[in-house]
């Protein structure tokens, strides 16, 4: 391979660094040599041993630039171990979370185990994957993309502080064959002409053979709508498999992502000053959490849009099918000579006899491709790729989030505003006061904010006190959140405990049962359960909530026993009457969601006393008291 070398010189190194008056925390743990799939190739010996050299190699490099430095296992970590430290770097993973990993295939719920608070506000470099490990239950956007970052930069800012300081660096940059993972993404670039060699700076010493055990693997995290938010910044690209924006280096809130797995052991020279800088510049945002929180991180953003755009062209078809020749082509070689070896007489491993009936790849028609790419759109465009540009295009500020897809809100695009305007918010608001629609405009604010207010009065008050320290995110739920980390401004599980609200399943009434209850216990991104009791009530009935002196009416109550060892986080969170009588009492028609936060274990069981009084306009049942049982499951 022919490069060409270009030195490009953001400062010159002509000294030994004059040491940071930083104190940093080195928590490992971690190999130099990849454990996605556990040790296959490896004894524990080899895994100790490289664990250890790899803490010594970071220690070292430490105190090369920096005053004060403390080396730990990750599995005698704290959170409160970082109060005492500028920086805490993280490259390795406790052996036991604070919350395990939480799975309920019947809820469609599935929880990362939480090894950092929610509120975690130290200024941490997180190494490789150690961000999708330890921050991907707080809501980074420093999510999995692919673990396939390779050795070299590219497509960096050289205008941030981490290129200039405080330590000098210098970058020999040469021209090497675009990735193979970036052709797929021609519309990155200008006039969607991928180009054949990019400029690159070799960042580790080692490169990746293809055997997944030999070398430790970097991680690329989710460019879309990675900026969308003041506190998140994109910094630099990586030779990886994935879009040219894939994610290397970048800060959310109080965590840069260092998503280059080799120890300062395996960096160049040039590289060391630059990762030294990063953990100064990170050392600057002590307290300033992320605001907009990625919760859901397959969640798609408006950049899917393009992408679909791009799938649906001749070229982008012409590709796919020349990256099946090129299979086919490699399989046929690789049946042939598997075939030699046997009629040859040699002992081929089982793995490679496959070949023998590998399968080739039928080529696709550009009509069966479209079929494919465009699904539901085909049959209205068929191959017109004109047509849905055009379809693309006009419902682009349109289009939000749903499931793992992006669906057109039609209650925008019929009031011809973008949902990432805030103009919406405003009208949504309008047409509750003016009741001209108040159904889409509680659909819409309820779509587009965390919030939940009863009345318009109460959005309006809200809008008016917020709406210039606004922004939209879109990976962080599609969400207009207010740039603030004050308490209650971006109410996240507030809004996550109506949505498992929601979820729960309604039970069945009748004339003669005109109340059914129905629990659930749920686990929140923290690590918390949330107990939702829903209350089911017939048509034309209703039970009480807040009744008056004077009215003998039995008010619904729903109590809580929780045992030893299960902590409440908060009171009970109950819903807001309707009004019934002047005096002031006020009642629940078509039904009640009554929920408690918890602190506590799977498995754990909770008992709860629901009371209520069930009334017609004309009659009321006695009151009634049912105990249920709420296991955590």
């Amino acid at each position: 391979m022919t490069v060409v070398a270009v030195v490009m010189t953001l400062g010159v190194v002509f000294a030994a660094p004059k040491k940071q008056n930083i104190s940093v925390l080195y928590v490992g743990g971690s190999a130099e040599f990849d454990t996605s799939f556990g040790l296959e190739g490896h004894t524990q010996e080899e895994f100790d041993a490289s664990v250890k050299a790899r803490m010594a190699a970071w220690e070292s490099f430490l105190k090369e630039y920096f005053r004060t430095v403390e080396v730990v296992h990750a599995d005698n970590y704290t959170e409160q171990m970082s109060d005492q430290y500028d920086v805490t770097i993280f490259d390795g993973k406790p052996t036991t979370p604070l919350t395990p990993k939480y799975q309920n295939r019947r809820k469609g719920d599935y929880l990362s185990a939480n090894y950092l608070s929610q509120d975690f506000d130290r200024p941490a470099l997180l190494v490789a994957e150690m961000n999708e490990s330890l921050t991907r239950s707080i809501g980074t956007k420093n999510d999995w993309y692919c673990l396939c970052l390779m050795s070299h930069a590219h497509s960096w800012r050289a205008e941030h502080p981490i290129f200039n300081g405080p330590f000098k660096v210098k970058m020999t940059t040469e021209q090497r064959p675009t990735p193979e993972g970036i052709k797929s993404f021609p519309h990155h670039f200008e006039d969607h002409k991928v180009p054949e060699t990019m400029e690159m700076w070799r960042v580790q010493t080692y490169d990746f053979t293809g055997q997944m055990q030999s070398v430790r693997i970097g991680m690329v995290a989710r460019p879309g709508g990675y900026e969308d938010s003041p506190e998140a910044e994109w910094i630099c690209g990586g030779e990886c498999a994935k879009s040219p924006d894939a994610v290397a280096l970048a800060r959310h809130g109080n965590f840069f992502h260092w998503g280059f797995a080799a120890s300062p052991a395996y960096m160049t020279d040039e590289a060391k000053p630059l990762l030294a800088n990063a953990i100064v510049y990170i050392s600057k945002f002590a307290g300033q959490t992320p605001i907009a929180r990625k919760y859901d991180d397959r969640i798609s953003t408006r950049s899917y849009i393009a992408d679909r755009k791009e799938f649906v062209s001749r070229a982008s078809y012409e590709n796919y099918v020349k990256s099946l020749e090129d299979f086919n082509k490699a399989t046929l070689e690789r049946q042939a000579e598997v075939q030699r070896r046997v009629d040859a007489g040699e002992d081929v491993p089982e793995n490679e006899l496959f070949y023998l009936n590998a399968r080739l790849e039928e080529i696709p028609t550009y009509e069966q491709y479209l079929q494919m790419q465009a699904r539901d759109l085909y049959a209205l465009y068929g191959t017109d790729t004109e047509q849905y540009a055009r379809f693309f295009d006009e419902n682009l500020p349109y289009y939000y989030a749903s499931g793992y897809g992006l669906v057109i809100d039609v209650d925008a695009k019929a009031l011809g505003i973008a949902n990432n305007d805030i103009a919406l918010i405003d009208k949504a608001i309008a047409m509750w006061e003016d009741r001209s629609n108040v159904e889409v405009g509680r659909r819409l604010l309820e779509r587009y904010t965390l919030m939940n207010f009863s009345t318009a009065a109460q959005w309006r008050k809200w809008f008016d006190q917020n709406k210039d320290n606004m922004f939209f995110s879109e990976s962080a739920g599609w969400k207009w959140l207010i740039n603030s980390r004050e308490e209650g401004a971006n109410p996240y599980f507030d809004y996550f405990m109506r949505s498992k609200a929601a979820r729960a399943a309604a039970g069945q009434t009748d004339n003669n049962n005109p109340v059914a209850i129905t629990t659930d216990a749920s686990m929140l991104y923290d690590g918390s359960w949330v107990v939702t009791v829903r209350l089911t009530i017939q048509e034309g009935y209703h039970i009480y909530d807040r009744v008056a002196g004077e009215d003998v009416f039995v008010p619904t109550e729903v109590k809580f026993s929780l045992p030893e060892g299960v902590e409440a986080v908060g009171g009970v969170v109950k819903p807001q009457g309707q009004f019934y009588t002047a005096n002031g009492t006020t009642v629940f028609r078509n039904g009640a969601v009554f929920q408690q936060r918890v602190r506590a274990n799977q498995g754990t069981e909770v008992k709860v006393a629901v009371e209520w009084q069930c009334c017609d306009p004309t009659i009321c049942f006695p009151p009634q008291v049912e105990d249920v049982v709420v296991k955590f499951e």
